[in-house]
């Protein structure tokens, strides 16, 4: 069974040990970050946030190779990196009350090639991925799931 720990605000790791090995598996919202939202925000209150998920990428990359290099190829230390997904800490800055997106919803939905926010649920097979053993070759990777945000928006 996996165990959540949480290691910052929009940051979860979760951890899976099989008895055999173990697997890490950390989130990183930093595709939801793009140009447009850098022109709307002032530098000085994002560059905290910027600095956060780099942290988490690189801390992943180095978890992944310091684990590889100690203990062998039983620890996995990989990251996901959501897109938009409506939650509680968001949907006013996205959604009006009616359910209609806000300005900011409608830029962040035509700069995504699907059209649409994230579903919470679509994280799931990427973790289960990660996580299983049909990933037993994969580490230090960050894998984005944006509906295609992050290479498309401008």
């Amino acid at each position: 069974m996996p165990i959540a720990l949480c290691l910052g605000l929009s940051s979860v790791c979760a951890i899976l040990y099989s008895g055999t090995s173990l697997t890490i598996v950390a989130t990183n919202m930093y595709s939801g970050i793009s140009k447009f939202l850098l022109l709307a925000i002032p530098f000085f209150v994002l560059s905290g946030n910027i600095m956060a998920k780099a942290g988490i990428s690189n801390f992943t990359a180095f978890m992944a190779t310091e684990c590889a290099k100690k203990f062998g190829e039983g620890i996995r230390v990989n990251a996901i990196a959501p897109g938009f997904f409506i939650t509680e800490q968001n949907r006013a800055l996205l959604t009006n009350p009616d359910g209609t997106y806000t300005q900011r919803g409608q830029d962040v939905i035509r700069q995504t090639p699907f059209g649409r926010m994230g579903k919470a649920e679509e994280l799931c097979g990427t973790i289960h991925y990660l996580m299983s053993d049909a990933a037993s070759f994969v580490t230090g990777t960050v894998a984005v799931v944006d509906g295609g945000f992050n290479v498309f928006a401008m």
